[in-house]
């Protein structure tokens, strides 16, 4: 397992599989890389992945300091020791590392798509129902992690996977306590929340990817955040799909394939139904929706559900009736009227 040796003495591990494009996962602290096996094993057949963890997570070692400038430059660092540049998969606070890295040494980062993530989104979610636009919500959650961590940890991840079993939830969360001990932790939520960098991602322009998830919403960060998110970053690119990386890791594949030009078949399959949107969902003008979605069409259609279907073509001449013989009296009428 290759170490990179970084100036204050931290030792970052790392490590690669497949070939082709590089594409670096920068996973969230609340988070470990081995969740996102599915995705990782797909994009890996014809992409050389790297993953990696920051300082004080998974193998890497326990120095500090935890901050936003230090991971942007561990980050950095990552990438030009696997000859960057490369695609960067930013999760929750990993694409705010991609971005501040993207602001400083924008050759060594070609993209950045994060599946779940919005280095604005407490911003856009100004004024809305969102968990992360209420202070009291966030007060709490800083009072909670600093005391008892793993709790935290279990209101992060039961709020954002409500569908998620009990068993499934405790499981995950012990995963991300080994992975990732309270110091890291709690002093990454803090940089989070401290500054959001939205001029570093404006300045990304059009190699700003994100996914929005149609048929799921985070109460942290609901779809409707989406339409802000695009006045803040007029060139940022919304990609729908049905849903995310851990339930359709396929279509979260498919999107990295469309950016870095891949044609694997399979990516290519996907990248199509990817585009397909559920028609039970609302129209773009509906509420929680980003201005991108509207209604596609079923698999298969070739009309879209704004043209009325086509009618049937009439019968030849031949086969149609003959109308019969005008009335002779009508005819006189007719004719007397003429006179």
């Amino acid at each position: 397992m290759p170490f990179l040796e970084r100036p204050d003495g931290a030792r970052i591990h790392w490590q690669e599989r497949g070939e082709g494009p590089l594409v670096v996962f920068a996973v969230q602290f609340f988070g470990y890389p081995e969740v996102f096996t599915d995705l990782i094993e797909d994009v890996a057949a014809d992409h050389r992945v790297v993953l990696y963890d920051p300082r004080g997570m998974g193998e890497s070692s326990a120095e500090g300091p935890y901050d936003a400038e230090t991971d942007a430059d561990d980050l950095g660092a990552v990438i030009e020791a696997a000859g960057g540049p490369a695609l960067v998969i930013g999760m929750g606070d990993g694409v705010n590392r991609a971005v501040n890295l993207s602001a400083k040494r924008p050759e060594l980062v070609s993209a950045i798509l994060t599946p779940g993530g919005n280095p604005v989104g407490r911003t856009a979610a100004a004024g809305s129902d969102a968990l992360v636009d209420s202070p009291a919500v966030l007060k709490a959650l800083l009072g909670m992690i600093e005391t008892d961590y793993r709790a935290a940890l279990r209101t992060i991840v039961s709020s954002a996977n409500p569908g998620m079993s009990e068993e499934d939830a405790r499981e995950r969360v012990d995963r991300i306590v080994a992975y990732c001990p309270a110091p890291a932790g709690v002093a990454r939520l803090n940089a989070w929340i401290e500054k959001e960098p939205i001029d570093e991602a404006k300045a990304l322009g059009d190699r700003l990817w994100m996914l929005v998830l149609v048929e799921a919403d985070n109460p942290w960060f609901p779809n409707e955040g989406y339409r802000k998110t695009r006045e803040l970053l007029p060139e940022v690119r919304l990609e729908e799909v049905a849903n995310g990386p851990l339930s359709r890791p396929d279509l979260t594949a498919a999107v990295i394939r469309k950016i870095t030009g891949s044609t694997r078949e399979a990516g290519s399959r996907a990248a199509s139904s990817s585009q397909t949107v559920p028609r039970r969902l609302p129209p773009a003008d509906g509420p929680g929706r980003p201005p991108s979605s509207r209604r596609r069409p079923r698999r298969g259609s070739t009309a879209s559900p704004e043209t009325p279907a086509p009618r049937r073509p009439a019968p030849p001449a031949s086969a149609r009736p003959r109308p019969p013989p005008p009335c002779p009296r009508r005819r006189a009428v007719a004719t007397t009227r003429a006179s």
